[in-house]
């Protein structure tokens, strides 16, 4: 199940996500779960990116997913929203799953709800871009 804590969110990620909050803010079409991504923004741990643990989904990550319930895996990189392209495997951050994902740690289980109702999802394996460009700059 997912965990009850507070999410964890690199302070650059929470600037860009804030952001891309408030200019959807006045759509007719927002959904609850970006109202349920502001208040885990807003009672998230920030850290600077280099104090981000290694299995946190922050943006631009790869991450695999696992359905609990089939056992099919997929992957994605957790996007913002002008980025989103589902067949190339960039989810929204602003979409039901992108929300769920963000700040979560790999071992977590996130609900999503998709075609076929609410779907249970074990986070596999995560892998951050930042990360890569701090080691290589070590």
């Amino acid at each position: 199940m997912a965990r009850k804590n507070r999410i964890v969110v690199t302070s650059p990620d929470l600037a860009r996500v804030l952001a891309i909050l408030d200019s959807h803010s006045k759509w007719p079409h927002r959904r609850i779960h970006h109202c349920e991504l502001r208040k885990a923004l807003e009672q998230a741990r920030i850290v600077a990116p280099e104090e981000a643990a290694a299995d946190v989904v922050t943006l631009d990550s790869d991450v695999r997913v696992r359905n609990s319930k089939t056992g099919l895996a997929r992957d994605y990189v957790l996007v913002c929203a002008s980025q989103a392209d589902m067949t190339e495997g960039q989810i929204s951050v602003l979409g039901s799953l992108g929300a769920a994902l963000l700040g979560r740690h790999q071992g977590d289980e996130v609900e999503s709800p998709m075609s076929g109702g609410i779907q249970w999802l074990q986070i596999e394996n995560v892998r951050q871009p930042q990360r890569i460009q701090l080691n290589l700059a070590a």
